[in-house]
Order: structure tokens, then sequence, then C-alpha cells
């Protein structure tokens, strides 16, 4: 229910501010996947695996990235909390606790939960899997503000590249290689080395609850 109501309502007010496009980054194709093997797919052990790994990944790792933080009046910073948050503290329920989810109620098919994460997974399952996943989503972002909703030229149109590389992240990218002219290429590198380096711990949390507590209090 949150989801339906937040994200609808900022897809409203980030297009007048002309803020939209960040409505395609990872975050929010990873809760959409979630939303759907949750509801649509429960199942599905490698989905859920998959969307596991990455919200004990990129997506908690966005809160310190990006600064999130729970400010109940700002709906905007509810809304940020609720995108790299919620996801990480569903999976940790779904995967730890299984038994007390399975006693709730799924109203599209009228039955119990049946959740049945797998018990034993490997780097295959928690780093490979999730790794394609996430570059596959990288294509099919390209695609999108390239070819299907070009971005407008206008700079006031932001992404997450256009807010990473304007600062002091993007100064240091001029500085490599290939100067101005290999930024998208040294800014993709960087985003993919750092995506897998928060997947390779991925497997301990699916495995020892306390290692997700730790890592997720910290």
């Amino acid at each position: 229910i949150k989801f339906l109501v937040l994200i609808p309502t900022r897809f409203w007010l980030y297009r007048k501010q002309k803020n939209q496009y960040f409505l395609l980054d990872l975050c929010y194709f990873a809760n959409a996947s979630l939303i759907v093997q949750m509801w649509l797919l429960p199942g599905s052990k490698e989905l859920f695996v998959v969307v596991f790994s990455l919200a004990c990944g990129p997506l908690i790792f966005a809160v310190a990235l990006f600064r999130n933080s729970l400010v109940f009046h700002s709906l905007d910073k509810i809304t940020s909390c609720f995108i790299h948050v919620s996801p990480f503290l569903t999976c940790y329920v779904i995967r730890h606790h299984k038994a007390e989810v399975n006693e709730g109620w799924n109203i599209f098919t009228g039955r119990q939960f049946e959740f049945d994460p797998p018990e034993v997974v490997g780097l295959r399952d928690t780093f490979l899997y999730p790794f394609c996943f996430f570059l596959c989503h990288q294509l099919m972002y390209a695609i999108c503000v390239n070819v299907v909703c070009r971005i407008p030229e206008d700079p006031e149109y932001l992404t997450c590249y256009r807010y990473l590389i304007s600062g002091s992240f993007g100064a240091k990218l001029k500085k490599l290689p290939g100067g101005e002219t290999f930024v998208p290429f040294w800014y993709f590198t960087s985003n993919a080395t750092l995506v897998a380096s928060l997947l390779l711990p991925g497997i301990l949390y699916y495995r020892y609850a306390w290692a997700m507590i730790v890592y997720g209090s910290a």
C-alpha cells in the first residue's frame, strides 16, 4: 500500500521539478521486483534471492550514499527511506522469520502466505544473478533515457548520472584517462565495481540473521 501511494506521489512531484528520470534507477526496479515476488510470484525462490541480495547491497548502501534521514514531516525524505530501507527489512523477515510471516494473509490469492525461501544458496544465487539483474537494468536504462524517452538537453532535467557527475565525483572521473569524453565509461565502471563489492557479502546476510542485523544496524 505504501508503495502504491508514495511512488506515484513522488512521480507527480518529481515531474514538476524535472526529476522524474530518477524513478528509472535500480532502487525502484528492485522495489517493484520485490512487490511482484511477494504478491504475485511468492513461489519464485530465484527472484527472492536476487531481490534479497540487492536489498542488502546497493539499496541499503544508498541510505549512506544519499544521506537519507527519517524526517516525518518531509514526504520526500520519508519516501527515500522507504525505497532504500523497506526492502531490506522485508527480506529480513521473509528469510529469517518466515514462519511468522506465513501466518499473514495474501489478499490476492485469498490464502495464507506460503513463502519458502531456499535454505541453501551459493555465490551464483547471491552474486552472479543479482549482478546480471543490475547489468540488464543498466542496459534498459540506457535505452530508455537515450531512445525511448530521451532525456532533454536541458540541464534542469536531472538523472542520478547528471547529479553525481556535477559534483566532486564527476571532477575525479574527468581526471582519469580519456578525460571528459570517457566520463560515462568510468562512471559505469565505478558503479559496476561498487555494486559487485556490495553484493559479495550477501551470502553471509542470507545465511546468518545476526550478520544482517549487525550490518543493518551499522
